[in-house]
């Protein structure tokens, strides 16, 4: 009964139920406590009808004469009123919360500024490259459609929806207005914005040449460059190429400073800005992890689409080292379309290093501080040549050289295993050498060194280290000339799934990503500041990630918007995923599961052309307990001839995130990828001609008209308990006119998604991974309270030193929309309220064990979930710090205290309570609850 009660009230708490007569508008999106959460900051969202938003929270204000705030930005249109603001001060919410007329309020959510993902390149051995202009769009179809159809994107308005545009650059345009490429926009915080409201300065003017990166600049130029026929030298490129769609017209419109976050309310702004425009589409290469669709900028993602039939793109996310379960807002978004990443057929180092005429891709080391100069030739002598011929040797530069390198570079071969490069380059340079020459030893890996700060270093792939022992073995002399220009060179990963795309299901086991475009090794426009930033010798650069893949695919809807006219944005979604095309997993034959890459890459030409259309686009299943009896799809002949379609199922690969024994997910190394428990699928509807309905079914759809085909999916039962493997794969649908195919992607969970435990119970993968990294002689990584680093189990009525600290491990498993640690007082007396608690129960006080930060309190917290190590979207696991210390829970007031306290010594359990999938916050069996031992707390 106690537990009942306890849910109850913290359901009351969180606005359950009415506690007064007051006039509180909803809260929606993230929860109180939330870690991404800009502390006292809201989003008020009115009617329509008020056309002064900012009037409206300033007149509300005014009745409470103590309370202080300052507005951040207010936006009002025919599909939106807002304002949001920060509370200064005491941050009550209940003011937030009566505000008169208010449909409904959020807290204002952080979004990182977008990051490329670095030293991703896959090391190419093989055959010979050779590079041809604007290859990327031969991957595509992009080069057919604008050879065979002439698409160039003429006169499509996209939105740029990102870090600003170099616009003076000239393959952009070299200006802002109607007559250039860029042809207006807006800067909604200025080059100072920190993320506070008093350092928001709005103009109309988006030009960045302040930010490291280059972002929005690198994004337009991947829509809507052209850089093949610039003749200035200072701007003309080593590696001529264009944008997807180089005749489109740019809206920009920046969303974050020189450096630094921004909010989810000034990305929802910037989103109802372009709509007001009357942008065609909306790129945003910009989000944040696992998130639920309910975020202001997701909420205005639906509406703008909805109303306005725009076209929006978003990237899924570069967390792809984490595992599944990784997209966030605002790709999550339920009428926008979430892009996954390919890889390029090529890669455009900007540093190589010529060997006998032939120059490969490099990188420096990045502890270095003294560097090989442009042009700069070294010898090479072999730390040990018979270890660098051998592809399986681990060791080589890890212990004495075979030959005296004093003078010289020091050569040798790359093997994980012995010792790293710090500890290469260091004993390079204390054997003499003047450089450390790397070379890998396998075809593919990660392109990149840490090296040592005295020497430079240089990392080279596989076929130069071949080339390098092949001429030592011959007797000769060897020299590497370091060359920093852009160039062209090979990447075998070419049309598969980038290793850092995000992949889905969202937390609602909906289909994200749907889609996917180019965005592992891009080639495109940076602004000076940041061609200097990037020591690249021209201003471009090769950048990897969604943040590419997405701008990507959003110039493929732009050369689809010019062949097509102005149709409905779920008819651009089906076009783009029905052509796309499914790829395997790299260097196999199984096809890639459509949680990690929707329906594929995307086919410019065969969007841009086929007569078919069949929808929904794709079949989000569930789990094993929300599946349908049967699903239906239409397909629909827009030929002039009657068509009959040939329908077939093709499998995918299963994905398995949580294995056998053991309940924490497992990042992308761990995840299981097999050719295993698929659905069996069976095609009901009459109007297919064959009996065995398992096999290829035919449809015949009479010119002009559409036909619907009911098929069921029975998922495997060979799923151990918990597991709960994602299963997928496509239905092929192939037309007799010229037997092209389409296909719609399917995907689904074997088991209960909301039977789930939230908190983590028992990892071994946990303990090895991230605690025993910290803690050697830990035992255990489950969820709990620890007394000391032993991390062994409590047993009934144990002391905790509060004094000394004791440990907490809040482990999730996924993200939940609600979760927090209490403690609760067990017993008789009334010694909370004497030490100043209104309730014998406290949300507990917590600081990272490692670093020392303050966390705050444990209350409704989402626990988002988090990883062994950290990624862009997911945040790394944390050893708490308890020192005794509370914050008061109040059942009147919807946040704790804002002072914490020490408790009393005495006998307390403490609770993790996390609101499981699907969950109910007001249902007690919706929540995982994991209950301590009754300990005693000491001082």
């Amino acid at each position: 009964m106690q537990l009942l009660s306890l849910l109850a009230t913290l359901g009351a708490a969180l606005g359950v139920a009415a506690q007064d007569d007051v006039f509180r508008a909803p809260r929606t999106g993230a929860p109180e406590g939330f870690d991404g959460i800009i502390p006292c900051t809201f989003f008020v969202e009115f009617p329509t009808s008020v056309v002064d938003p900012a009037a409206e929270v300033k007149n509300h204000f005014a009745k409470y004469p103590t309370a202080k705030y300052a507005l951040r930005t207010s936006f009002s249109s025919d599909l939106i009123s807002f304002a949001s603001f920060e509370l200064k001060g005491q941050c009550d919410e209940d003011i937030v919360a009566s505000i008169g007329g208010a449909i409904h309020y959020q807290a204002v959510t952080v979004r990182a500024p977008p990051v490329p993902v670095k030293d991703v390149n896959p090391l190419k051995s093989g055959a010979p490259f050779v590079h041809k202009q604007d290859q990327i769009h031969d991957l595509t179809g992009v080069n057919k459609a604008r050879n065979e159809l002439g698409l160039t994107g003429k006169g499509v308005k996209v939105a740029v929806i990102d870090s600003g545009i170099y616009y003076l650059h000239p393959a952009l345009g070299g200006g802002i207005g109607p007559n250039f490429k860029v042809v207006k926009g807006h800067d909604f915080v200025g080059n100072s914005f920190n993320g506070t409201a008093e350092s928001i300065q709005e103009s109309d003017d988006p030009l960045d040449n302040c930010s490291d990166v280059s972002h929005g600049t690198h994004v337009t130029g991947i829509i809507a460059g052209d850089a093949r026929d610039i003749k200035d030298p200072k701007w003309a490129p080593k590696v001529p190429f264009s944008g997807v769609a180089p005749d489109a017209r740019i809206y920009g419109y920046r969303v974050f400073g020189c450096q630094g976050l921004t909010g989810g309310d000034i990305i929802t702004k910037a989103i109802y800005m372009a709509a007001k425009d009357g942008v065609d589409i909306i790129n945003m290469s910009l989000g944040g992890g696992p998130a639920f669709n309910d975020e202001s900028d997701s909420l205005a993602v639906d509406k703008v689409v909805a109303a306005q039939q725009i076209v929006v793109l978003a990237s899924s996310g570069n967390s792809g080292s984490n595992g599944p379960f990784a997209t966030g807002s605002p790709a999550n978004a339920k009428t926008g379309i979430s892009v996954a990443s390919f890889d390029n057929g090529e890669t455009y180092p900007h540093l190589g290093g010529i060997i006998e005429g032939s120059t490969y891709p490099a990188s420096l080391s990045i502890a270095e501080k003294v560097h090989l100069q442009d042009g700069q030739t070294v010898e090479l002598v072999a730390w040990n040549l018979t270890a660098a011929a051998d592809p399986n040797n681990i060791s080589d530069g890890c212990f004495k050289p075979s030959n005296d390198v004093t003078g010289k570079a020091a050569f040798m071969r790359w093997g994980a295993g012995v010792c790293g490069s710090v500890a290469r380059c260091t004993n390079a340079y204390k054997a003499g050498a003047i450089a450390c020459i790397i070379a890998k030893n396998k075809p593919v890996d990660n392109f990149g060194i840490t090296g040592y700060e005295k020497i430079p270093g240089m990392l080279l792939p596989q076929e130069a280290g071949d080339h390098i022992v092949r001429l030592m073995q011959a007797g000769k002399t060897v020299n590497v000339t370091a060359t920093y220009q852009v160039f062209a060179y090979g990447q075998s990963t070419g049309g598969t799934l980038s290793s850092f795309s995000s992949p889905g299901l969202d937390l609602e086991l909906n289909l994200k990503p749907e889609i996917a475009g180019i965005g592992g090794n891009v080639l495109s426009t940076i602004s000076p500041h940041s061609a200097e930033h990037e020591g690249s010798p021209e201003p471009y650069i090769d950048m990897s990630g969604t943040s590419m893949s997405s701008p990507y695919t959003a110039g493929v809807v732009a050369l689809l918007i010019e062949k097509r006219g102005k149709i409905p944005a779920a008819s651009f979604k089906a076009y783009l995923m029905n052509n796309a095309k499914p790829a395997p997993i790299y260097n196999t034959s199984l096809t890639h599961s459509p949680s990690y890459q929707g329906a594929g890459l995307v086919d410019a030409f065969g969007a841009a052309t086929a007569q078919t259309i069949v929808t929904p686009p794709g079949l989000a299943l569930n789990d094993t307990v929300n599946i349908k009896n049967q699903y239906t799809i239409k397909i629909t002949n827009n030929y002039k001839v009657d068509v009959t379609y040939a329908l077939q199922a093709k499998t995918a690969a299963t994905s398995t995130q949580y294995l056998s024994g053991d309940d924490f997910p497992e990042d992308q190394s761990g995840t299981l990828l097999t050719n295993d428990q698929h659905a069996t699928v069976t095609f009901l509807s009459n109007t297919c001609s064959e009996e065995d309905t398992t096999g290829t079914k035919t449809v015949l759809v009479r010119a002009g008209a559409s036909v619907d085909v009911d098929i069921q999916f029975t998922p495997s039962a060979l799923a151990p308990a918990g597991n709960l493997p994602v299963y997928g794969g496509y239905i092929s649908i192939t037309n007799s006119i010229d037997e092209s195919a389409l296909s719609v992607p399917y995907v689904g969970m074997i088991g209960s998604w909301a039977e789930k435990p939230f908190w983590s119970r028992n990892s071994t993968s946990l303990l090895k991974q991230w605690l025993r990294t910290l803690v050697k002689g830990a035992q255990t990584a489950t969820t709990g309270l620890y007394a000391d680093t032993s991390f062994a189990p409590l047993v009934a009525n144990d002391a905790v030193n509060a004094t000394d600290g004791s440990f907490v491990l809040a482990i999730p498993t996924y993200t939940s929309r609600q979760a927090s640690v209490v403690v609760q007082y067990v017993g008789g007396d009334n010694a909370m309220v004497a030490s100043g608690f209104s309730s014998n129960i406290a949300y507990i006080k917590l600081y990272d064990a490692v670093s020392g930060d303050d966390q705050g309190p444990a209350y409704w917290q989402t626990f988002q979930r988090t990883s062994y190590q950290k990624a862009q979207g997911l945040p790394a696991n944390l050893l708490y710090l308890w020192t005794g210390r509370a914050y008061d829970f109040d059942s009147k007031s919807k946040l704790p205290s804002l002072r914490s306290q020490a408790l009393p010594a005495g006998n307390f359990v403490m609770r993790f309570m996390g609101l499981k999938n699907f969950g109910d916050i007001t249902k007690p069996a919706d929540w995982d609850v994991l209950e301590t031992v009754p300990f005693t707390l000491v001082y």
